[in-house]
């Protein structure tokens, strides 16, 4: 996946352009799903947050991505 883990771990080059950082925020209990993990619902045979995940990847102005919600994704 392009530079998902460096975006994740802050690991950036230093660019000429505005910084831009995307959140994903996902909380909650998914109640209006039914109890179904909104993060781990199939979408299309792809879960929900791996297609949120591609598509911030993909991004070529995205420079960092933060979560908040589904705990924490970095070696901190």
């Amino acid at each position: 996946m392009g530079k998902l883990f460096d975006r994740l771990t802050h690991k950036l080059e230093v660019r000429c352009r505005p910084y831009c950082a995307a959140l994903v925020a996902a909380a909650g209990s998914s109640e209006r799903m039914g109890g179904t993990d909104k993060l781990t619902a199939m979408l299309g045979g792809v879960p929900v947050l791996v297609r949120t995940l591609t598509a911030l990847d993909r991004a070529e102005l995205v420079d960092e991505i933060n979560e908040k919600g589904f705990g924490s994704l970095k070696d901190d």
